[in-house]
């Protein structure tokens, strides 16, 4: 069913325009449903937040996962150029999909050891809105949630979204 369909039945009326945008841009194309999503949204801790044009929206390993709402963005890495990133785009995917903290601590170790060669940073080419969660806080809600019904397909769904957007960018980095 599409979002449109969705709007015109009233399952996504209460949403704002931003929120439907990206449910139907990325969320609802991966089998999550509009109940789901403002799960996601409110008991995960998501925040809102609209970055202005030519400033940064994301550097080095934040402890944040972010994806762009609405908007596009430049990813350098090592002041090269090397993709432009528009709404539906994750940012920080690796540090969520690392196993633990010690696996997490060993990817910014490496990261650090040439950090002001090789980081990574992304630009807002227009004003951009991303939505964001916070890596840890969001880990320990999947720890604390992990018995209840339904949770653990609801955060494979989530992961596998995810996944597929770390391996799109890779694939298509110059």
């Amino acid at each position: 069913m599409t979002s449109l369909r969705r709007l015109a039945q009233g399952q996504v009326s209460d949403m704002l325009g931003h929120e439907a945008f990206v449910y139907g841009k990325v969320f609802e194309t991966h089998d999550i449903t509009v109940s789901e999503f403002k799960k996601m949204l409110g008991k995960w801790g998501a925040k809102w937040e609209t970055i202005e044009q030519g400033d940064i929206v994301s550097q080095g390993r934040e402890k944040e996962l972010k994806i762009i709402a609405v908007g596009s963005c430049s990813l350098s890495q090592g002041g090269q150029p090397q993709m432009m990133l528009t709404s539906g785009s994750f940012l920080g995917e690796q540090l969520l999909l690392a196993d633990d903290e010690k696996s997490s601590n060993s990817l910014s170790d490496t990261a650090s050891a040439d950090a002001s060669l090789n980081e990574e940073v992304v630009l807002a080419l227009e004003d951009t809105t991303v939505i964001s969660w916070d890596i840890d806080a969001l880990k320990a809600h999947f720890d604390l949630q992990a018995e209840l019904p339904g949770h653990a397909k609801l955060e494979m769904k989530f992961r596998n979204l995810v996944t597929k957007s770390l391996a799109r960018k890779l694939c298509h980095r110059r």
